[in-house]
């Protein structure tokens, strides 16, 4: 039984996307960031559309709830969310305006979700639609990456899918989950 613990701890810490670094992508960075780079990040009150919301041109990040998301992406023929870990070395990782363009060409709306907090990366300008989005940790009453994913993941109503980087939805219902952006 340790064995396998052990076992399941080493794939995990060595997997894709998850540790690049000084254990970034373990813990959201909300705090540091914040402090970093005060004007920032925006928590989104609870009853606020986020599908009201476009991209000003700047850097501005908006921590959300994954009710809040869902609640626009119900709305929408289609959807595309793009996990994204801004240290992410991993061939299923990609430019935000790359995934922009490909959701363009394919006439859906994309939302990108920061899964955790880096203010270098967040402070840079996209060529993307909507803003990026960060999960409010806050909401979630937790800093671990893990456990706000899976809270998040649940909210959106997704199940087993927790371990892709893509998520297609038409009108909140999960379509497809992969991680390559050929599959679309």
């Amino acid at each position: 039984m340790k064995k396998n613990v052990i076992f399941i701890l080493f794939i995990y810490l060595f997997s894709s996307c998850h540790i690049n670094g000084a254990l970034q992508g373990m813990y959201s960075y909300y705090k540091r960031t914040n402090k970093e780079a005060p004007n920032l990040i925006n928590i989104l009150p609870p009853n606020s559309n986020i599908c009201d919301i476009k991209s000003n041109g700047g850097p501005k990040v908006y921590a959300i709830t994954g009710n809040q998301l869902f609640s626009c992406i119900s709305n929408l023929p289609k959807a595309i969310i793009y996990i994204w870990s801004p240290k992410c070395k991993s061939k299923f990782c990609y430019s935000l305006d790359y995934v922009q363009n490909i959701a363009n060409l394919h006439n859906t709306d994309l939302y990108i979700v920061s899964e955790y907090y880096d203010s270098y990366f967040l402070n840079v300008s996209y060529n993307i639609n909507n803003p990026i989005l960060g999960i409010n940790t806050e909401s979630y009453k937790t800093n671990l990456t893990t456990k706000y994913m899976r809270k998040f993941y649940a909210a959106l109503k997704i199940k087993n899918d927790e371990n892709y980087r893509i998520l297609y939805f038409e009108f909140g219902i999960l379509k497809r989950a992969f991680n390559n952006l050929e599959e679309i």
